[in-house]
C-alpha cells in the first residue's frame, strides 16, 4: 500500500528545560522539530518551557491535595492542585509530546 502525508489535525505539547534558553541545544532541536511538524500537521502547539518558569517541586502538602476530594479541600489546597491538574490536562490534550531535556553532568534537570 502507498501511504500518502496529508496535513491532519494533532496537539503537540513541547516541554523546554533548558536553563540556556533559545541558545540550548535542546532548544534549538525541538524548534527544528516544531518547524517540521507545522509543515505537516495542523493543529495547536502548546510549550511548556519549564526552564525558564518558576513550576515548584512536588511536595508533602501538594501530594495530600491530590489526595483530599475536591468538595472537602481548602482553598490553599486548591491551590496547590491546580498547578498538576493544569499540567496533566495539558498532556491529556496532546497527542505528540516532545520532551526536549536538557543533560547536565550525565542526568537530567529536576
Amino acid at each position: 500500500p502507498k501511504t500518502i502525508m496529508s496535513k491532519m489535525a494533532r496537539n503537540l505539547l513541547v516541554v523546554k528545560s533548558s536553563m540556556n534558553g533559545a541558545k540550548g541545544n535542546s532548544n534549538k532541536l525541538a524548534g527544528a522539530f516544531m518547524t517540521a511538524w507545522a509543515g505537516k500537521h495542523e493543529g495547536g502547539v502548546t510549550i511548556r518551557d519549564i526552564g525558564q518558569e518558576n513550576l515548584p517541586h512536588l511536595n508533602p502538602q501538594e501530594m495530600g491535595a491530590w489526595g483530599t476530594p475536591v468538595s472537602k479541600r481548602t482553598v490553599e489546597e486548591n491551590k496547590l492542585a491546580a498547578v498538576s491538574d493544569n499540567l496533566v490536562e495539558e498532556v491529556k490534550e496532546a497527542d505528540v509530546v516532545v520532551l526536549a531535556v536538557s543533560m547536565y553532568n550525565f542526568g537530567m534537570p529536576s
